[in-house]
């Protein structure tokens, strides 16, 4: 069982695992520090709440989460010797979950953090499951505890020749890659070198920093979980390939949202950019000119109700609309439809010239 946390400081993300204690030594009182956690899991559900604790004046929490993936030391090590908390690097485990919704990822997936490899650290996976079922999913049975005593050779299969590559006398141990692994490794490696001296990295092989680094650590659980081997098998590495695809798909699936987000907003800032201007050019009155904007808003208000985005007769508009500013509507119809944000089309009805409107494709 692994203890989840929610974030509230970068301080507090070692916190979670080491705390201050005053103990007793030959008769005098102590502070010292004490590790009572190994394994953390950090839960931020909305990752503008992660954007909001960056914002604040001296945070430290992206810089101490980068290195928490490193599993280094983190710590206020430039305090005094009694409030100096530190934990040690390699003595503690950190996971994260966050949640990134597409139109709110501008900043985690922005050119600052990209550069500062903060998104590289992650693995992006969608959450919706269009296949779901439409009731409660069953349970799956729980599969058991992974028993074994800290030796991967007592496990079942393990090969023997490996041997070497755990030395119980060591408190860390070198972990056993699979050529295939080794080669993929060492070419990103050689790419990513080559394309930094070269000064060309795209976005996305910018976005591809730490895949392999990445990989190596999902296909490690895998080659645990699957084959019951401490190291990075041939079939663990593999299983890590398919997810770090569908991370890059996934990303790109939210940067092409980001980017339509920016496009609406622009569209819209520019339609009502234009619809400021063209009411300064044409109408002199102040007055005149806040009722004339007032009804625009109200245009818009009655034909986003219209089912289906259809078409209204410009008679049931002006009735729809108050008896005193409908003297108005032709000229709010007017601008609207000259900056985009309307269709107005000319029809006869009963002999009589009229013209009906609707919203504008949004695209």
């Amino acid at each position: 069982y692994v203890n989840t946390h929610g974030i509230g400081s970068g301080e507090g993300l070692y916190r979670n695992f080491i705390k201050k204690e005053k103990v007793t030594v030959d008769g005098r009182e102590e502070t010292v520090t004490v590790q009572y956690e190994w394994s953390v899991v950090v839960n931020i559900s909305e990752v503008s709440k992660f954007e909001s604790l960056n914002k604040r004046s001296g945070a430290t929490v992206v810089p101490n989460i980068r290195k928490m993936w490193n599993g280094e030391s983190v710590g206020n090590s430039n305090y005094g010797e009694e409030n100096r908390v530190e934990i040690e690097q390699f003595s503690y485990r950190q996971g994260m979950l966050l949640g990134v919704q597409p139109e709110n990822a501008k900043w985690f997936l922005g050119a600052d953090e990209i550069s500062g490899g903060t998104p590289q650290r992650y693995l992006f996976t969608p959450v919706n499951d269009p296949d779901g079922p439409e009731g409660p999913r069953p349970t799956p049975p729980w599969p058991g505890r992974l028993e074994w005593d800290g030796r991967p050779w007592s496990m079942p299969g393990w090969p023997v020749e490996l041997a070497p590559f755990w030395d119980e006398t060591e408190t860390f141990h070198d972990v056993y890659v699979c050529p295939a692994a080794e080669a993929e490794i060492r070419a990103h490696r050689r790419m990513m070198k080559n394309r930094s001296i070269a000064a060309k990295l795209t976005t996305q092989e910018k976005l591809a920093g730490h895949a392999a680094r990445n990989r190596q650590g999902w296909a490690f659980a895998f080659s645990l979980l699957l084959d019951e081997y401490v190291g990075v098998f041939d079939l663990g590495w593999s299983l890590a390939g398919v997810m770090m695809k569908v991370s890059d798909a996934t990303i790109s699936l939210i940067m092409k949202a980001m980017g339509q987000a920016a496009d609406d907003a622009n569209r819209s800032k520019g339609r009502a950019e234009g619809v400021r201007a063209v009411v300064a050019a044409e109408v002199v009155d102040d007055a005149e000119a806040e009722a004339v904007k007032a009804v625009c808003g109200t245009v818009m208000a009655k034909l986003g109700k219209v089912e289906g985005g259809g078409w209204m007769p410009g008679s049931d508009l002006k009735r729809a609309i108050k008896a005193e500013k409908r003297k108005h509507v032709d000229k709010a119809v007017e601008l609207l439809a000259e900056t985009g944000q309307i269709e107005r089309e000319e029809v006869v009805y009963n002999k009589t010239a009229g013209y009906r409107v609707r919203l504008a494709d949004p695209r």
